[in-house]
Order: structure tokens, then C-alpha cells, then sequence
């Protein structure tokens, strides 16, 4: 039976190293990074896992089209679905600051088809999926505009994300617990 993990958590808080600790010993693991680099403690971690092992993972920075990136592999984490629905946004090159909630609309369905399309084809090989995605929640609300919108849809899109998830874990200064 397929397995979609919804991990989140503050930023800095271990969310990509309980990841890339939960498929340590599993060969093909697709890490789809969002960033332009993966932080190098997590690439140092993922290659001692790998040598140690004698496995191999594919790591791809500045990731997109993430069911195509997941096809040959049965293993896979997206890090990090904040970033990308940044990405997004400035892609459509919305003002966060004057967003319109059609625009905002606009943005939470184009990221949430995207992940629904990726858990799909995690389903269809029966596979492993974990989605990475900071918590905005627990923090005042912010005084900008810009900051307002980009929790309200970060937010949004994470509960229909986690909602989607087999299991659901938060981690708070590295440790995770599991919360469905």
C-alpha cells in the first residue's frame, strides 16, 4: 500500500533530516529539492547513507514536474512545498502585497493539483512519498501584507496536503512526533 508522508514543522526544526533518516536505507530514492542547492548537511548525510550502504539516491536541485521526476523511482522526498509555493507566485508575478483572493485562488489550486497529480503517481507503483513543508502557524500574525497572503496560502495548501497524507508528523527542535 502506497505511503504519503506529510511532514512540517518550523524552519531549522529536522523536518529533512528525519526525511532522509526514514529512507536512509532504501536504494533510488528520488529527493526532489526546491531550492537552487540542498543544504549541505542534508547532501553530506544523504551521501554517508548512500556509500555506507552501497545505494544510490537521485537528488535534484531547483526540482519541478515532480511526477515526472518520481517516474523510476518508488521512493522519493519534496523538499520543501513552501518554497515552491512561493515559487509559484512569483512565477505568475503576483505582489503579494496587493494579492486578490482569485490570485491567491489561483496559486493554492495550480501547487495543490500539482501535489494531487504526485501522490497519484505515487499510488499507481505503490510507493513512498514524503512532502516537506514549513509551519507557519504557530507564530503572530505577521504585520505585512505580503507575509499575511503567503501564510494564508502556505497554510491552505498544507491542510489539503496533509488532509491527502497517510501520516502526518510535526517536528519541534528535531524531534518529530506523529500527529495522524
Amino acid at each position: 500500500m502506497a505511503k504519503i508522508i506529510f511532514v512540517t514543522g518550523g524552519v531549522q526544526s529536522g523536518k529533512a533530516r528525519w526525511a532522509a533518516n526514514y529512507l536512509a536505507a532504501l536504494d533510488n530514492v528520488a529527493y526532489m529539492c526546491v531550492y537552487d542547492s540542498l543544504e549541505s548537511d542534508i547532501a553530506d548525510r544523504i551521501a554517508f547513507n548512500c556509500s555506507k550502504r552501497d545505494i544510490s539516491w537521485e537528488i535534484t536541485e531547483n526540482a519541478r514536474d515532480f511526477a515526472g521526476l518520481m517516474k523510476g523511482h518508488k521512493f522519493a522526498i519534496l523538499d520543501n512545498l513552501g518554497e515552491y509555493t512561493n515559487r509559484v507566485a512569483r512565477e505568475k508575478s503576483l505582489n503579494l502585497n496587493d494579492i486578490t483572493p482569485e490570485q491567491r485562488a489561483e496559486v493554492e489550486k495550480q501547487v495543490v493539483d500539482e501535489m494531487i497529480e504526485l501522490i497519484w503517481e505515487v499510488k499507481e507503483i505503490d510507493g513512498t512519498l514524503i512532502i516537506l513543508s514549513v509551519e507557519l502557524g504557530f507564530c503572530p500574525v505577521p504585520s505585512g501584507a505580503e507575509q499575511r497572503a503567503f501564510r494564508r496560502m502556505l497554510g491552505n495548501i498544507n491542510q489539503r496536503i496533509a488532509n491527502q497524507a497517510s501520516e502526518v508528523y510535526l517536528t519541534v527542535s528535531g524531534i518529530p512526533m506523529k500527529i495522524k
